[in-house]
């Protein structure tokens, strides 16, 4: 069942995928508050799991509170849960998952970042640098889907190692 599961899974972002890199996937845009939605996903996911090795700290900027973005809420749900889900499922022995909403030079700046192992580099170098589907893992499918999302709300998006594990940020804005 679990492994039924997961193959539907992965032709779910498949389609997804090729529905976002051709715009036939509807976009349903509306403003929503992403603080109130990060929170969401985080609390969804301490609550479907109760594994210990992995912790979260998310640190939201008092005056982001009220930050609206105009975008397809599901997706980029999807997308956050992309995210975290790539951490738990590429650290097994557990990491740190931190997760912040800060301003940094007038922009708008979601980061989140882990204390695993980090972003094999060949996975850096195609989610950074090309505009292409991976060919690669399912690791680089849901990461490019993040990217596919970002991207399709109007936000740069970067992928890096820091001293401590992965890193992702995307930025708001112009």
């Amino acid at each position: 069942h679990t492994q039924s599961e997961r193959i539907k899974n992965l032709v779910d972002d498949l389609n997804l995928t090729v529905r976002l890199e051709y715009e036939m996937q509807p976009l349903h845009l509306k403003s929503f508050y992403l603080s109130s939605l990060i929170r969401k996903v985080v609390a969804t996911t301490i609550n479907s799991s109760e594994d210990e090795r992995f912790s979260f700290d998310l640190l939201i900027n008092d005056s982001l509170q009220s930050f609206q973005l105009t975008a397809d809420e599901s997706l980029f749900e999807r997308a956050l849960f992309n995210l975290i889900n790539n951490s738990i499922q590429h650290n097994p022995e557990g990491c740190k998952i931190i997760i912040t909403l800060e301003t940094r030079n007038k922009h708008t700046v979601l980061e989140v970042k882990d204390t695993g192992s980090g972003f094999p580099n060949e996975v850096l170098m195609n989610l950074n640098h090309s505009s292409q589907m991976p060919t690669g893992t399912v690791h680089e499918l849901g990461l490019f889907i993040v990217k596919q999302v970002s991207e399709t709300s109007g936000c740069q998006i970067d992928f890096s190692n820091w001293d401590n594990g992965s890193c992702t940020t995307i930025i708001f804005g112009d």
